[in-house]
């Protein structure tokens, strides 16, 4: 990891968030091309230190969600229809196609996430009488057969505003957020869905996890906690604003990574009205300590690429 400071990548970047793939990361960079509700983005691949960057491909998405999983990148756009549809790109042959369109009027599809031959995903949308509805579903990336509203068997948990929180121990763990109380209700069940039990509440916001760990980024204080599998909070990953650059904090999203090292995208406010950006890096072998020992391995301005 870096040791000095002054030794950083820069690049610009979407709102979308960053993930880490066979010992890299990598992020979307906003060309600027907009069509159809859609941007045209450059994939960049970033080593784990921050050190090297390359661009890697050209995609269409609507900027909200992006995986790479077995080579290929999963992401998502809305087409002339206004329906929300899944594009699978492949890194070896540039061939990009779809796998999902959804059925529903104005529908959105967000959260992808990706386990072996299987890809879940949220999706919202309104029914032909204009009601507003939301399900869980998950497609087989071999045969091409999606089972949509995923918990409807459940007895535990309705499946409306669910999203995929991660997988481990072939255990799918789900979050069901309320804006009307600002909580969310983390779920274990079995990978289709069936056996949900409850684990424990959580502040609203974005949720990772690894084999040991769920990573919270709170949306009421855009901070990184950590909780065990089991619902035990047992540390608070602090993100410092920096007066001194005249920047506020205003949003994070965590990424569990693998192995040692975790990471945390940031977007900072300026007073300028211009949008920075940062990854950071975290010792998960430090999490005990607090501060996990954050490194700033990737930082740049939306609007000022250097």
């Amino acid at each position: 990891m870096h040791k000095d400071s002054s030794c950083q990548a820069i690049f610009q970047q979407g709102q979308a968030q960053i993930v880490y793939y066979d010992g890299m990361i990598y992020g979307i960079d906003d060309t600027g091309i907009f069509s159809k509700g859609n941007r045209t983005y450059n994939l960049m691949e970033i080593t784990a230190d921050g050190e090297n960057r390359d661009k890697k491909a050209v995609i269409e998405t609507d900027g909200n969600n992006f995986l790479i999983h077995r080579n290929q990148i999963f992401t998502t756009y809305i087409d002339e229809d206004d329906h929300g549809v899944i594009t699978a790109f492949d890194l070896e042959t540039g061939k990009q196609e779809s796998i999902y369109r959804s059925e529903w009027n104005m529908s959105q599809i967000m959260d992808l996430y990706a386990y072996e031959d299987r890809l879940y995903f949220s999706e919202t949308g309104v029914d032909d009488n204009e009601t507003y509805i939301a399900a869980l579903d998950c497609t087989d990336l071999i045969t091409g057969e999606t089972v949509e509203n995923l918990l409807q068997n459940s007895t535990e948990i309705e499946d409306s505003e669910a999203y995929v929180v991660g997988i481990s121990d072939e255990k799918l763990y789900i979050r069901i957020s309320s804006m009307d109380t600002m909580k969310s209700d983390i779920y274990v069940c079995d990978l289709d869905g069936t056996d949900a039990k409850y684990i424990t509440q959580m502040s609203i916001g974005q949720t990772v996890m690894d084999d040991e760990n769920i990573y919270l980024a709170s949306f009421e204080d855009n901070q990184i906690y950590v909780y065990t599998k089991e619902g035990e909070q047992v540390s608070v990953i602090a993100i410092e604003e920096k007066s001194q650059d005249e920047r506020h904090l205003l949003d994070v999203n965590p990424v569990a990574g693998s192995g040692q090292y975790g990471f945390i995208s940031c977007f900072f406010g300026m007073t300028d009205g211009q949008i920075y950006r940062s990854i950071l890096a975290f010792d998960k072998e430090k999490l005990e300590m607090g501060n996990a020992a954050l490194q700033t391995i990737v930082e740049g301005s939306l609007y000022d690429m250097h």
